[in-house]
């Protein structure tokens, strides 16, 4: 029988009732080669205890019932990683591209202030929010461009279904 120097043994339950009875059914060596069988020492640490005979005592043991060979437990698997979350989700590609064009469109008139003027434009996540923030700067705009100059600025950013 030719054993891997990686298996482990443990006394089984006729193997503890051996060693109790101390009876001379056992050799010294065997009864030696028993007693270092503990269900963590591999057969290669078994060898380095017990010598070039340790795989014959422990294929003894074995034939004899008082030791069994220890199954190493199944490794439970990683467990699942965690679904990355979501982006955010916008209201679409065309309101993000609505809103570019409105900062740029708005700049020369609003100048660094533009973003400030134009923050609840940008913080719109839908349609009808993005339609009531740029009516609110089209207002601000009129008293400048009048009610005509403010609509012809900010014609085509309107989101679809929205008309001023």
């Amino acid at each position: 029988m030719n054993r891997a120097d990686d298996s482990v043994y443990r006394k089984t339950e006729l193997g503890v009732a051996a060693l109790g009875r101390r009876s001379n059914a056992l050799g010294p060596r065997a009864r030696t080669a028993l007693i270092l069988v503990n269900g963590h020492d591999s057969l290669a640490l078994l060898a380095a205890k017990l010598g070039t005979q340790a795989v014959g005592l422990v294929e003894m043991l074995l034939d004899m019932g008082l030791v069994e060979e220890v199954v190493p437990a199944a490794v439970p698997a990683p467990p699942e990683p965690a679904p990355a979350p979501a982006p955010p989700v916008h209201a679409d590609a065309r309101l993000a591209s609505l809103k570019r064009t409105a900062i740029v469109r708005l700049a020369p008139h609003f100048g660094p202030d533009v973003e400030v003027v134009c923050q609840p434009l940008l913080a719109a996540n839908t349609n009808e929010a993005y339609g009531a923030a740029l009516a609110a700067i089209e207002s601000k705009l009129s008293i400048y461009l009048g009610r005509k100059g403010a609509s012809s600025l900010l014609a085509g950013l309107r989101p679809a279904g929205d008309t001023p």
